[in-house]
């Protein structure tokens, strides 16, 4: 299979592989709104994950006007 072994970061997913989208972004969001201007290699850390994986979700919510992006920092919108 061409496709990567899951990383040891992501073992805490398990079993959440259809939700795990969602609670993501529900984690992105959380975690922007209780400390603006985090960084996307912050909520990596804070949530033991690659940074790579929150590039999309964040896209998404910034798409969604959910938070904006200033430089590397995330602020919640509104």
């Amino acid at each position: 299979s061409s496709r990567r072994a899951r990383s040891p970061h992501s073992s805490a997913n398990k079993g959440r592989s259809g939700s795990n989208r969602i609670s993501r972004r529900q984690d992105v969001l959380r975690l922007v709104s209780e400390r603006p201007g985090i960084t996307v290699s912050e909520i990596a850390k804070e949530l033991g994950v690659d940074a790579t994986g929150l590039y999309r979700p964040v896209h998404r919510l910034e798409r969604e006007g959910a938070i904006t992006k200033h430089g590397a920092a995330l602020q919640p919108s509104g």
